[in-house]
């Protein structure tokens, strides 16, 4: 049986490496097509073959560097919950991203363009992830902090025996609070005719819940909670933070208005404003999941 991924490895290693200078001079040459292309007018001939010369080298710059795309995709495979993407999934989501790098990257700011490239690919791996396996979906940056905390958790996991919510908080640089609501936001789904509490011909545990009518006024509540929680990270940084600190939810300490605009340096005015603007956002976003705010 053919492997796909090994398979994939032996096609795109006919691809040598590019040193340095060939890079700079490929870059160059994407970057001159598509200022053409983006400008108005038809191509004059002499324009046409630097279109071709472009496309041709914006191919050999994503060609020869797939084995960066590749050696990213497989340090984000653990990340996977196994219920719609493979290895091969997220090479093909960093293939997008390394597209999107040799379009951007300009070799007159000094980088290696794997360098560069590495953001791009990273970027376009984690949104998918994100997207794709996760049934709510985070911020890049706060996937970022809730690996790096798991992963701080399983280092202290073989020295010490592990790490507490609030040395997880500490590390990334978050109250212990924010750090259980981003644990509890990263839960693995699985389908629920998988999730077979015995073997082969065992009823599926789909077959075993009840239905919606019977749930009880606990669960309703913690659905509740999820969404309004859903509903706060969709706001913007300034939003989620006046409403954080008017009403006390990183600390348990809500502020006055006073407070927070001593601490902002701005009057009492600015903030009462920017609460009933983020209040009001909050509530469209309550209404677009079908919560009366």
């Amino acid at each position: 049986m053919i492997d796909p991924v090994r398979d994939y490895l032996n096609q795109i290693a006919r691809y040598p490496l590019l040193t340095a200078q060939q890079e700079i001079q490929l870059s160059r040459q994407v970057q001159d097509m598509l200022a053409i292309t983006t400008a108005d007018g038809q191509p004059r001939p002499d324009e046409q073959r630097a279109i071709k010369r472009g496309r041709k080298a914006r191919n050999t710059l994503i060609n020869c560097n797939l084995r960066l795309v590749v050696y990213i995709a497989k340090k984000y495979a653990k990340r996977l919950n196994g219920n719609s993407m493979e290895l091969l999934d997220l090479i093909q989501e960093g293939a997008f991203g390394l597209q999107r790098a040799v379009e951007k990257f300009d070799p007159a700011r000094g980088y290696k363009f794997s360098t560069y490239s590495y953001w791009w690919i990273k970027q376009a791996i984690g949104r998918a992830i994100d997207t794709q396996e996760k049934t709510i979906r985070l911020p890049s940056h706060k996937l970022d902090q809730i690996y790096a905390a798991i992963k701080y958790r399983n280092e202290c996991l073989k020295t010490d025996g592990g790490a507490s919510i609030a040395a997880m908080a500490a590390h990334i640089g978050v109250t212990p609070e924010e750090m259980a609501l981003l644990l509890n936001r990263y839960v693995a789904t699985r389908s629920l005719d998988e999730m077979c509490p015995g073997g082969e011909g065992d009823t599926p545990l789909m077959d075993m819940l009840a239905d919606d009518r019977s749930v009880d006024e606990e669960v309703q509540q913690a659905i509740r909670e999820e969404q309004v929680q859903l509903a706060f990270f969709r706001l913007n940084e300034n939003d989620r933070h006046v409403i954080a600190e008017r009403y006390g939810l990183r600390d348990y300490c809500p502020k006055t208005f006073r407070v927070i605009a001593g601490e902002r340096g701005v009057c009492r005015e600015k903030i009462r404003k920017d609460l009933r603007i983020a209040e009001h956002r909050m509530r469209v976003q309550l209404a677009m999941q079908g919560l009366a705010a």
